[in-house]
């Protein structure tokens, strides 16, 4: 008998028709340099949020988030109504390298 594997985003990550939440931080948090630039728009609801046992780094490169005994703020954005793949696919292009 033949399973067949779930679809795959361009990510990596397993496709799925549940239109998850993200959690967002840094420069994506609303106010932030980017929040505009790749939210604006794009979003439904935009919460403080907390993410337990996680750590802030500072690059290479950008900040970026690892497992740790922490806590990192952030924001808990949903889509707007029609938006989730789009916002999908901008925050993708712009945590993937490129390449």
């Amino acid at each position: 008998m033949r399973t067949e594997e779930p679809p795959v985003t361009p990510g990596g990550a397993p496709s799925t028709t549940e239109e998850l939440p993200f959690f967002v931080y840094g420069t994506l948090r609303p106010g932030a340099y980017n929040h505009d630039r790749y939210l604006l728009g794009r979003t439904g609801t935009e919460d403080d949020a907390v993410l337990p046992g996680a750590v802030l780094r500072d690059g290479p490169g950008y900040p970026y988030v690892v497992p740790g005994e922490g806590r990192v703020a952030g924001s808990l954005v949903t889509a707007a109504p029609g938006s989730y793949g789009e916002l999908l696919g901008v925050l993708d292009a712009m945590e993937l390298p490129a390449g």
